[in-house]
Formats: structure tokens, C-alpha cells, sequence
């Protein structure tokens, strides 16, 4: 038998979620912001253990992404990061931000790219954190 989505909830909340976002691009360089916010009216969408901590939560809060980058004739591209993430306090997540330099190399037009990029991510109380990623993307 399987649970249906939301099975693990006590009681139905009422959650409600906003997004925006905004992109612009002019002769190579590329910006776009993002913004969400989502709150549950009441209890927190939280599921305890036996021991007492977070089994599952619906994570509620706000967040914020913006990025900006340049796309050279040469078809690298540059491009830098910055999101903020901040959590409702109930749902035993800590806020994060997270600093990104990326590069990207378009092969075929945009049906074959090879990425990669270096994250920071600043918890408050913890050591900062890094990761790195590469990937290649093939498009049909």
C-alpha cells in the first residue's frame, strides 16, 4: 500500500506560496532574480521521530536568488550567484547563503554545454561549507 502525498501530516493546513521572478538579457549579458515565500496557516508541517527530531517538514520561509552573467563571442560564459534562504524557525532548518561562481562552454549552439561551478555556502553557527559541480548538458 502506498501513502498518499501529505499522508504524514497530523491535521490539513491551508499553505499558501508566493513566487516572482524577472529575467533580462542584452547582447550577451544575461541577469535574473528570483523571490518565494510560503507560510501554513497554524501548526507547522512538521513530522517528529520517537527520539524527537524532524522526520519530514514542508519547509516554509522566504528565499532569494539573483544572478548575472556574460556570454562571450567565444560562446564561454561567466556568470556569479548569490541566494539567501531563510527558513520559518519551526521546521528545524537553519537559514543559508550560498555565493556561486560559475563557467559555461557552449560547443553546439545550445544543444551541447559543459558547466561547472564553485558554491560557498555560509550557515550561521557551522563552518562554511564549499561545492563544486560539473556537468555537460545534450539537448535533441
Amino acid at each position: 500500500m502506498t501513502a498518499a502525498i501529505g499522508d504524514y501530516l497530523s491535521d490539513t493546513r491551508d499553505l499558501r506560496t508566493f513566487f516572482a521572478d524577472a529575467m533580462f538579457k542584452y547582447k550577451g549579458f544575461s541577469a535574473m532574480a528570483e523571490y518565494a515565500h510560503s507560510q501554513v496557516e497554524g501548526t507547522p508541517v512538521v513530522s517528529y521521530t520517537e527520539t524527537g527530531t524532524v522526520e519530514e517538514a514542508f519547509v516554509t520561509g522566504e528565499a532569494f536568488n539573483i544572478q548575472a552573467g556574460y556570454l562571450f563571442k567565444s560562446n564561454w560564459e561567466v556568470a556569479g550567484r548569490f541566494t539567501t534562504y531563510d527558513p520559518t524557525d519551526a521546521t528545524m532548518r537553519l537559514p543559508e547563503d550560498q555565493y556561486t561562481l560559475g563557467v559555461s562552454r557552449y560547443i553546439v549552439g545550445h544543444s551541447l554545454k559543459v558547466q561547472g561551478d564553485l558554491t560557498l555556502q555560509d550557515t550561521p553557527a557551522q563552518d562554511n561549507t564549499y561545492q563544486a559541480r560539473v556537468q555537460m548538458e545534450l539537448a535533441f
